[in-house]
C-alpha cells in the first residue's frame, strides 16, 4: 500500500512540476520610432512591409519591473504596439526552438542601423516558427530570399552542438505571437518551464509509476 501511495505521489509531484508555471507579462513599446522598419518583395512578388526584432518590452516577472529586447516566432498571429500580453517562460527543446534561439543570438549582436540583417534573421526566424505557430490570422509564409542563408547557418549551428539560450514567451492566448527573450534587465529574473506533457502523457506516465509500484509491492510480499 505504501508503494502505491508513492507511486500517485511521484505521478501528483509530476503533475504539479509541469503544469504550473510563475505567469510572466510583456508590454510592446507603444512608439513606432523605436522599431526597425524592414521591407522585401517575397516569392509572390508581394512587397512585404514589418517591424522587425529586436522589439522593445517591459517585463513584469515574480513581481519585478524591467525592460527587455524580444524576437518574434510567429509572422500572422497579431500583437499591437502597447499591447500587454501575459503568458509563461519556457526553454528552447526542440530543433526548430534552438535553431530560432541561435538566430537571437545573431540579432542581439547586431547593430540597431542595420536594418538588412534584422529583417532577414527576423525572417528567417518566421520561416523556422511558422510550422508550430496556430497561424491566426490564415495567412501564408511570405518567403525572403535574403534570410535562406541565415536558416542554413542556424541548422548547422545546431547540428554542430550549439546550445540554445533564449527563452520562448508562449502567451496565455494562443492566437498572439510567441516571443523569444534576447535580453532582459538584470533585476528580471525569468523562471523558464520545459513544455508540459500533453493530458495523455501524463496518464502513461502516472500509470508508470503505479506499474512500478504494483511490481515492487509484489515482489516484497
Amino acid at each position: 500500500m505504501r508503494l502505491k501511495t508513492l507511486g500517485l505521489a511521484m505521478c501528483a509531484m509530476l503533475f504539479l512540476g509541469t503544469s504550473f508555471a510563475s505567469s510572466v507579462s510583456i508590454t510592446l513599446d507603444p512608439y513606432p520610432g523605436d522599431y526597425v522598419f524592414y521591407q522585401f518583395y517575397d516569392q509572390f512578388n508581394n512587397l512585404q512591409r514589418q517591424f522587425v526584432a529586436p522589439y522593445p518590452v517591459t517585463v513584469i516577472a515574480g513581481g519585478q519591473i524591467g525592460g527587455a529586447a524580444v524576437a518574434c516566432y510567429d509572422i500572422n498571429n497579431p500583437n499591437f504596439l502597447g499591447g500587454t500580453y501575459t503568458g509563461t517562460v519556457y526553454y528552447s527543446v526542440t530543433t526548430a526552438e534552438k535553431e530560432i534561439s541561435w538566430l537571437g543570438d545573431q540579432i542581439r549582436n547586431t547593430p540597431l542601423t542595420d536594418a538588412a540583417t534584422l529583417g532577414a534573421v527576423s525572417n528567417a526566424m518566421w520561416e523556422l516558427g511558422f510550422p508550430s505557430s496556430n497561424n491566426a490570422e490564415g495567412g501564408y509564409l511570405p518567403i525572403d530570399p535574403a534570410a535562406a542563408p541565415w536558416i542554413i547557418a542556424a541548422q548547422a549551428a545546431v547540428a554542430g552542438g550549439y546550445q540554445p539560450d533564449i527563452y520562448i514567451f508562449v502567451p496565455d492566448d494562443a492566437s498572439t505571437q510567441r516571443f523569444g527573450f534576447i535580453s532582459v534587465a538584470d533585476n528580471i529574473h525569468l523562471d523558464p518551464q520545459y513544455p508540459t506533457p500533453e493530458p495523455g502523457t501524463l496518464l502513461l506516465l502516472g500509470s508508470g509509476f503505479l506499474g512500478v509500484a504494483r511490481l515492487v509491492r509484489r515482489r516484497l510480499f
